[in-house]
């Protein structure tokens, strides 16, 4: 086991290996529009990304030793399914924790690792088409143009036409409280979506 985990007790240890799992299947359960078929797809999706962030080398050296151990625990992950509930609060509880022992450089990469993960989870699998009508189009532009100009007047990065398109509204309003429970810097442009959005 990496050093970095010398700081922390076997139980933080654990909840720390777990968030990235819990926080893209959380995502994922958001929404169940898709049915069966885009659950086992958002599932699979987590597990490559699981997988492949722990390969990644670009992050911190951080992240890349909790990602390692998220994957060595993998007996854990039905465990883990079972808490799912708690995955907004327990990210709050993760990032106290983590702010008072490690750098802040670190506790910024671990937020955003958890982002990217449930960005791309809710992503993984089309669970709508917009534009199988003129009136979803419009509305599927709508929501696009709306977006863009949330993210110029906050100065957040935009999101791409594909990604809005792909993000359900209870996809889009589990990532806004995801955001919320990691702090306001990492929400990256996503905002609750607005009524209309809804409609």
């Amino acid at each position: 086991m990496s050093s970095y985990f010398e700081k922390f007790s076997e139980e933080q240890i654990d909840l720390l290996a777990s968030l990235p799992f819990r926080v893209g299947l959380w995502v994922s359960e958001s929404d169940s529009t898709g049915g069966h078929q885009a659950d086992e797809s958002e599932k699979k999706a987590l597990e490559n990304i699981i997988a492949g962030f722990s390969e990644d080398f670009c992050k911190s050296e951080f992240v890349d030793a909790l990602m390692r151990e998220t994957v060595n625990r993998r007996q854990s992950w039905k465990n883990w399914e079972k808490k799912m509930d708690a995955v907004p609060e327990d990210c709050r509880r993760a990032v106290d924790m983590l702010a008072a022992r490690m750098e802040k450089r670190e506790v910024t990469f671990f937020k955003h690792n958890l982002m990217d993960i449930a960005m791309t989870v809710a992503m993984a699998y089309c669970e709508f088409n917009d534009f199988d009508t003129p009136q979803g189009k419009m509305k599927a532009y709508g929501r696009y143009f709306l977006h863009r100009l949330k993210a110029f007047v906050t100065r957040r990065q935009p999101l791409s036409m594909t990604e809005i398109v792909n993000i359900s509204h209870e996809e889009r309003l589990a990532l806004s409280a995801l955001g919320q429970a990691l702090r306001p810097d990492v929400k990256e442009g996503l905002e609750p979506a607005d009524d209309a959005e809804a409609a």
